[in-house]
This record gives structure tokens, sequence and C-alpha cells, in this order.
């Protein structure tokens, strides 16, 4: 069963941020280690570690195990950016690449052009499509 989907944007002045969850509430109490494994995942897409756009991973929140299929893309120069789906250790996160690949457009878009309210919102029927999707 999917977790969250977490929307970042790596900035050059401050590092890996992440713009948006779904849920909302994921990891607020862990917010700390949720920041490291998205800097991790960041790293490992920008040094050129995975093989394409999309990679999968494990990953460790909260002294929970999850494993993370991450789909990076830097659209018209802007960016990067790193659309991450939780999925619990039971599930294949690779069955969740091509639906994050089909909602990351969508995603960029709402974190470049919508309001924080509005980028929230699309961020949930995002998830909720991968969720039906899968």
């Amino acid at each position: 069963m999917s977790v969250a989907l977490l929307v970042t944007e790596f900035e050059p002045s401050v590092g890996a941020v992440l713009k948006a969850k779904a849920p909302r509430d994921f990891a607020d109490e862990y917010h700390g280690g949720l920041m490291a494994e998205i800097m991790r995942v960041f790293a490992f897409h920008a040094m050129g570690e995975a093989l394409d756009e999309s990679a999968v991973f494990s990953a460790r929140i909260g002294g929970r195990e999850y494993y993370l299929a991450s789909y990076y893309t830097t659209p018209n120069g802007t960016g990067p950016y790193c659309i991450m789906l939780l999925v619990e250790p039971s599930e294949d996160p690779r069955t969740y690449l091509s639906a994050l690949r089909s909602v990351a457009p969508r995603l960029v878009d709402a974190v470049c052009s919508l309001s924080t309210s509005e980028m929230h919102d699309e961020v949930e029927r995002a998830y909720q499509d991968i969720v039906a999707q899968a």
C-alpha cells in the first residue's frame, strides 16, 4: 500500500525543499529524518547514479522502513524536481514508476504556477490517481 507522495525541488541556496506531500501530515514528527532521505535521493539522481530519471530506494523514516519510488526531472531548465512515492516494504515500488512519470508534469506545473493551497490540493489529487492506477 502506498504511504505518501512527496514533491520536492532542489533550490541551490538551501538544498532540497519539500514543496508538498500527501497526506499532508505524513511524518510531521520526523521532519529531520524525512528531509535527510529526500536529500539522499536528490544526491543519488544528481550525481548520475540512477540509470535513468527514475529509481527505487529503501528509506528509514521515524524508525520505520519503506521503499521509495522516485522520478527526477528538470523540465525546461527549471528545478530539478523529484517526485517520490513511499510504499510499505511488502510492495514493489517499481510498479509505481509509470504512474509517477504520468503525474510529474502536472505536479511540477502546480509548484510553479499555483498558490500553496491549490498546489497541496493538486498533490492530494495526484496521490489518489497514483493509488487508483496501482
